[in-house]
């Protein structure tokens, strides 16, 4: 018996020191539990998105994380359990408590009344064998700001495009016409419809041969003509852009445009030619001024060249830079000494 009792002891002793671990077991592992629930209180808090756990049967928020609580205004007291969504959109970041969503814009009205654009992912989760919706969301007025800025900043350019008096016209990556302005097409004769989309090569000189030019001159295209052509287009590859390149648009009516102009590679953020754009200087005025002027010398010549009176022409120095043979019979002096 007494032998009983001491193995019975030790065996009772076992038992307790066994159960005094699991105790302490379980102890470490609740203040473990319990840091690793507030850590993560700590972090969820700390995140630069709003969060809403919400029960989908009495439309009552359950929990809120303080960005979502600064995002609406108001406090957790007053959101939580007594909150209830209103069913309408807009009303609430809810839209559908019973359907899982992603990425949706929506507008949240805060406590006071000010509506704020949001982007917002709905989840279904299972806590404690019971379905919540947690909604997730962030504040996007910043980019729907920068979004109305950019887009006031297209339209102000578009406007700035098709007004100019410069012909301008933009092609994509593939060098496909996307935007001529009004300039450009009347200088080419063409309606809109009839140059969108097709390859700007197209609407230049591609062959050899004598044009009549929009200046009334007589232009002759010969190789030499492509072999600059290409030089260009191998510098807008190599640099991503060129100026001053001299060259020639097609006319409806088939005659020349004499053109000079600068273009200028499209990027993307990775380095990609995404397009590119053309401004246009239409050298045909200019052109026939200059035909003119040269009618106008050769007249003035042929008339100074025949006239028995001595004609003299002086710079703002007062040096001769041109004299008659009547200005040499007169003075005495060949053209060459005066």
């Amino acid at each position: 018996g007494i032998i009983f009792w001491i193995l019975a002891q030790c065996l009772l002793g076992k038992l307790l020191a066994s159960r005094n671990d699991y105790i302490a077991e379980c102890s470490r592992a609740t203040e473990y539990s319990e840091e690793s629930k507030n850590n993560l209180r700590t972090i969820i808090d700390h995140m630069r998105a709003g969060f809403m756990l919400v029960d989908p049967e009495t439309r009552k928020i359950i929990d809120i994380n303080t960005y979502a609580i600064d995002l609406i205004g108001s406090s957790r007291e007053n959101i939580c359990h007594q909150f209830v969504c209103p069913a309408e959109i807009g009303k609430c970041p809810i839209l559908d408590l019973q359907q899982e969503v992603n990425l949706l814009e929506q507008v949240l009205i805060t406590a006071q009344g000010e509506r704020k654009p949001i982007l917002k992912s709905v989840t279904r989760v299972t806590i404690q064998k019971r379905e919540y919706m947690l909604e997730s969301f962030i504040d996007i007025t910043q980019q729907k700001d920068s979004e109305i800025k950019l887009q006031k900043a297209k339209e102000q350019l578009e406007i700035f495009i098709e007004t100019s008096l410069d012909p301008i016209i933009m092609a994509d990556g593939t060098g496909h016409v996307v935007k001529p302005n009004k300039a450009f097409l009347d200088m080419i004769g063409y309606a809109e419809e009839e140059v969108m989309g097709k390859p700007l090569y197209s609407l230049s000189v591609t062959e050899t041969g004598v044009y009549e030019s929009t200046s009334g001159e007589q232009v002759t295209i010969s190789e030499n003509f492509f072999k600059e052509s290409i030089a260009f287009i191998e510098q807008l590859h190599e640099t991503g852009k060129i100026s001053g390149w001299q060259s020639y648009y097609l006319h409806k009516s088939h005659t020349v445009v004499p053109i000079t102009q600068n273009i200028i590679v499209i990027c993307n953020n990775r380095g990609e030619a995404t397009g590119s754009f053309s401004i246009i200087q239409d050298l045909t005025e200019q052109r026939k001024a200059e035909a003119e002027l040269r009618v106008s010398e050769e007249r003035f010549r042929a008339i100074a060249e025949s006239s028995i009176d001595a004609i003299i022409t002086l710079d703002t120095q007062s040096k001769i830079t041109f004299c008659n043979p009547g200005a040499e019979r007169m003075f005495g002096y060949s053209a060459e000494e005066l």
